[in-house]
């Protein structure tokens, strides 16, 4: 479990870390992202995140992530792409999608 939430919550970092993506794109990190990437117990992932609460508190800061980016028309799962292998983190972006994102 804990491996799934750490893929995730490292994919999701490297995401918002990307410099090819627009501001409103990046994504704030909560239960709620984590349960649509990878699934589990809310209570567990909270629990998780609270554990790293001061690196995912600096990272939203670093780009003044707060609730509101989550509302998007797009699912986060179209957005960011968790390798199988736990070495393989990464993102992907379907750059066909990003005018639709625009114009939400």
């Amino acid at each position: 479990m804990q491996k799934r939430f750490r893929r995730a919550l490292q994919a999701i970092m490297y995401y918002n870390d990307r410099t090819d993506i627009q501001e409103e794109s990046r994504w704030f990190i909560n239960p709620a992202v984590i349960v649509d990437l990878v699934g589990g117990r809310h209570a567990a992932i909270k629990k998780y995140l609270d554990d790293h609460k001061e690196e995912i508190d600096e990272h939203h800061k670093r780009y003044g992530l707060s609730a509101k980016f989550n509302r998007k028309p797009v699912d986060i799962k179209k957005r960011v792409i968790i390798a199988e292998e736990p070495s393989g983190y990464f993102c992907q972006m379907d750059v066909s999608s990003v005018q639709a994102d625009r114009d939400y």
